[in-house]
């Protein structure tokens, strides 16, 4: 849990949309009784990153 990962074992079979909202909301819910508190982690950046990677390898193929 220190890296910001959670286990997720209660969405397994579940579409990934519905999966992934419900997870959304579970967390939510968490930070606004205070029992997690919510960290930026610049994921926008490191997203961005691996959009140049891949942009890289499409144009040099």
């Amino acid at each position: 849990m220190e890296a910001g990962i959670e286990p997720v074992d209660q969405y397994v079979g579940e579409f990934i949309e519905k999966a992934a909202l419900d997870w959304f909301n579970d967390y939510r819910l968490r930070v606004a009784s205070g029992a997690v508190v919510h960290k930026s982690r610049g994921d926008a950046q490191i997203r961005q990153g691996a959009f140049a990677n891949l942009a890289g390898s499409v144009l040099a193929a």
